[in-house]
């Protein structure tokens, strides 16, 4: 995540010196300048959050992984509604024009709804997924009130042509382009490629496997990627934008294996997806890659977890590589792909199934009687997220530090085990 930061923090830097090196329109004590500043900053950061909502490519690099960039992303919208406390915090009342300008008191309005909506979205607990993203969506709302507050208000010539005027002109064409494509164009424009339903398959207890064939041009991803997945098509039932890991992909065949977890994941393990119905693919996302780490590794999965591991399994480890293969699960009906995953491990990958029912959770003293104390292994992880950090720490006290584990979860996760 360096580059991303470092992307962020540039923009921050740019703002800074354009505003110490523009003079306001009219005489200001600093605290207001300082103030001018803050808002500024608040609107830059929103800027950004704009742009990392468009899923681009770009975004998934500087950030290393679409997944991680979302903790980001909410740390960014915090960060910067904390900006607009701070502006309006230390602006000191003064009779200037700027002051009695009625856009000048409308950013109240758009803090207020800003803390709202971040209010309900981290909340998401209580929302389903489509509400959670609705609620991101008008997020663009309190942006586009920001703005009108901004332009209408600013000491800094927001319509001249000093350094920060520009600079903050350019964010914000940036930022409400990037909130338009977001909102309007990204559903129509971003899932490129089709699959032709070949099979519908319960793996486990409410677990389906959706197999696909490439109508066109295959997607290329790579093994332990995710993509954004919608029907198109279907006989009466439409199943929107959602993100699931590649359980398998092959020349022109893709597989998603889908958890029934609630909001519209159920639907289709109830039926309502039938094989010659159209999905309808985004781009890979992801940098969940075991082949990024040193040769001996150990590999944690849980439930539905066992899907990115399953695609490194499919695709061949070569035999380079030792690995322990760590998959707990409750009781067998609900362990897809358990024989899948002991027929398709090579020798140098060792899997040993931990049934909670009969043998409790998994521990990091159990994955430690494997661990070669002088050789401390990468360790891959996906789980859920209690289990993750439980394990994550308890190996950590053990010595083992390099865990990789993906972030990408919309829906908040319970209890493990």
């Amino acid at each position: 995540m360096n580059k991303g930061y470092a992307a962020l923090g540039g923009v921050a830097l740019v703002t800074v010196l354009a505003w110490l090196v523009s003079q306001p329109t009219m005489a200001l004590s600093f605290a207001n300048e300082v103030s001018q500043l803050l808002g500024c900053l608040a609107l830059a950061g929103f800027a950004c959050a704009m742009v990392m909502s468009t899923r681009a490519g770009l975004l998934d690099c500087l950030f290393h992984g679409l997944d991680k960039m979302y903790v980001v992303h909410k740390q960014v919208g915090v960060t910067s509604v904390v900006l607009v406390v701070a502006h309006l915090l230390t602006r000191i009342p003064s009779r200037t024009p700027v002051s009695q300008n009625p856009l000048g008191h409308i950013g109240v309005l758009s803090f207020v709804l800003f803390v709202v909506l971040i209010l309900l979205a981290l909340g998401a607990k209580r929302l389903g997924y489509e509400a959670w993203k609705w609620v991101h969506k008008l997020m663009v709302v309190p942006y586009g009130v920001g703005l009108l507050h901004y332009f209408g208000s600013s000491a800094y010539d927001p319509l001249g042509v000093t350094p920060l005027s520009l600079w903050m002109d350019l964010c914000a064409v940036i930022g409400l382009g990037a909130a338009v494509y977001a909102i309007g164009v990204y559903e129509w424009a971003a899932f490129r490629r089709r699959y032709r339903v070949t099979g519908v398959e319960l793996v486990a207890g409410r677990t389906l496997q959706i197999t696909g064939q490439a109508v066109a041009r295959p997607l290329a991803a790579r093994p332990g990627q995710f993509a954004f997945i919608k029907t198109v098509r279907t006989a009466g039932h439409r199943f929107p934008s959602h993100p699931f890991t590649i359980s398998r992909i092959g020349g022109d065949e893709i597989e998603f294996t889908i958890k029934a977890l609630g909001d519209h994941t159920s639907s289709l393990v109830e039926g309502h997806i039938h094989v010659g119905d159209t999905l309808a693919v985004s781009r890979a996302y992801g940098r969940f890659d075991y082949t990024q780490g040193g040769e001996h590794q150990v590999w944690i999965a849980a439930g539905i977890g066992i899907t990115p591991f399953r695609a490194f399994l499919a695709a061949g480890v070569p035999a380079a590589y030792s690995i322990d293969l760590f998959y707990s699960f409750k009781g067998e009906p609900d362990a897809p792909y358990l024989d899948d995953i002991q027929a398709l491990a090579p020798p140098n990958v060792r899997v040993h199934p931990n049934d909670t029912q009969t043998g409790g959770r998994l521990t990091a003293d159990q994955i430690a009687q494997v661990i070669d104390p002088g050789n401390p292994p990468h360790v891959f992880f996906c789980g859920p997220r209690p289990m993750r950090d439980h394990l994550r720490a308890a190996l950590r006290a053990k010595g083992i530090t390099r865990f990789h584990a993906e972030e990408f979860q919309f829906r908040p996760a319970g209890k493990w085990g």
